[in-house]
């Protein structure tokens, strides 16, 4: 959920950490960071992309650590131009008809984004949950539970889309991690992704010029990945 839309863990800038501890058991981390100019780029579809080129970027991460658990807080302000290319589409009353057009265009745009994670361990077994709000754009979460049998490590993980105040993606995940050193693991994974209510995304399918509203889509995806920590 802290991806990289809009470089939120990946930006050109600088940044500062604070340490301190609450009691004998609980450490507080905080890092403020200030972003500069960058640009970044998400493929909707077939059909339609948006460039993103940041005037600035601020927020703070806040962490608190204790022996069995994990709180994430982060806020971040952006301000950033936003580029759209691709094809848009449009009905006519009479004939009743879609037609298509050219997109290209440019403006400026503010977003603020709000996210909570948390994650606490129960001897072998570990419950993750994360939450983040787009404000104005979309909302969401996923929830994952994992239970370390050395060397593997099988998990589950639901998550859930909002665009518009409508769900729009549903992600079941079922997988097993395989330890082969303390930072470097192979995974497999499946995962049955849902697409509702003419949501976007990477299994959307693809609106054309004869399509009226999109039905709803699936997708089954088979992942084997190797994972290392640095």
């Amino acid at each position: 959920m802290y991806g990289a839309f809009l470089g939120i863990t990946g930006y050109n800038g600088i940044a500062a950490t604070w340490n301190t501890y609450i009691g004998d058991d609980i450490q507080l981390t905080v890092t403020p960071y200030v972003g500069f100019d960058d640009k970044n780029s998400v493929t909707f579809s077939p059909t339609f992309e948006l460039e993103f080129e940041t005037q600035r970027l601020y927020g703070i991460n806040a962490q608190l650590l204790g022996d069995f658990y994990r709180w994430n807080f982060s806020v971040m302000d952006g301000k950033f131009d936003v580029t759209s290319t691709g094809t848009g589409f449009t009905d006519i009353p009479f004939p009743p008809y879609e037609i298509s057009f050219p997109i290209n265009s440019t403006e400026e745009n503010t977003v603020k984004i709000y996210s909570i994670g948390t994650e606490y361990e129960f001897d072998m077994l570990k419950a993750t949950f994360e939450f983040q709000k787009t404000e104005s754009r979309r909302m969401d979460w996923y929830s994952m539970l994992s239970y370390r049998l050395a060397p593997f490590t099988p998990y589950v993980a639901y998550g859930q889309l909002y665009q518009e105040d409508k769900r729009s993606n549903m992600t079941t995940t079922l997988g097993v991690r395989y330890d082969v050193l303390n930072n470097v693991s192979i995974n497999a994974e499946y995962q049955y992704v849902k697409v509702l209510n003419d949501g976007s995304g990477a299994f959307a399918p693809e609106k054309t010029i004869s399509s009226q509203r999109l039905e709803d889509n699936t997708a089954n995806v088979f992942t084997l990945m190797v994972n290392f920590v640095f």
